[in-house]
């Protein structure tokens, strides 16, 4: 073999090597750019949609901490989470204007040996919290599953719609400022029940009514009549 043909072979073979690695390159370099796209373009979007995250998850322990003290009937705990100036209006529509008003008025009212035996609460936020542009106060609205046990058994469940307002005390923690919950008037549990006592009313007046018409009309036809 001469030196022309074994140079010729070599370079060939350099050059055949060298669009291979070109080729790859090409490929890793498309790889790796869809890679960033389904990676680091998701996370970018979540962080602009979110910018305030820390703030958003000190709310969502703040929720988390309210709710698991009013479903273990710990209120002593949710006083802590709520302002000194705390504004709180529960499903009965009274204003609740101190802390200890808010004690007195679970104290009256649950317990086991309360009108009210037991107290469960869902809430569902309709969105992120809207914060004030000095990040110091929120408004948070959404809706709620209540459900109540009366001291005679019967389980009653209110969906209700709420609002809150919150604030960052001076000691950087996040705190209720304002509250305020409220039920369809048109369709909740209470009414249901009276629409279906007045219809059970109405079935059993009915009823009777048919009985002592059929009783009358017997005693009527059965009395004997004297010949005119």
């Amino acid at each position: 073999m001469s030196i022309d043909v074994l140079f010729s072979a070599t370079h060939t073979v350099v050059r055949h090597s060298r669009r291979t690695v070109q080729r790859m390159l090409r490929q890793w370099t498309v790889f790796l750019g869809v890679l960033l796209v389904f990676v680091w373009a998701p996370a970018m979007a979540l962080d602009a949609q979110e910018a305030d995250h820390e703030i958003h998850q000190s709310l969502r322990n703040l929720t988390t901490q309210a709710v698991d003290a009013i479903n273990h009937g710990a209120y002593d705990k949710l006083m802590p989470l709520l302002s000194d100036q705390i504004r709180y209006t529960p499903i009965t529509q009274q204003t609740l204007r101190s802390k200890q008003e808010i004690l007195d008025f679970y104290a009256k009212w649950f317990g086991p040996d309360k009108d009210i035996r037991s107290f469960a609460l869902e809430v569902e936020p309709d969105d992120l919290t809207q914060l004030s542009e000095d990040k110091r106060w929120g408004l948070a609205t959404g809706k709620a599953k209540e459900t109540y046990v009366a001291m005679d058994g019967k389980t009653y469940t209110f969906s209700t719609r709420w609002s809150a307002v919150v604030m960052q005390d001076a000691d950087k923690m996040w705190r209720i400022r304002s509250f305020h919950a409220g039920a369809n008037i048109l369709s909740n549990a209470l009414l249901d029940g009276a629409t279906k006592m007045q219809s059970r009313i109405g079935w059993i007046s009915g009823i009777v009514g048919l009985l002592s018409g059929l009783l009358l009309s017997g005693i009527f036809f059965r009395i004997p009549r004297r010949p005119v």
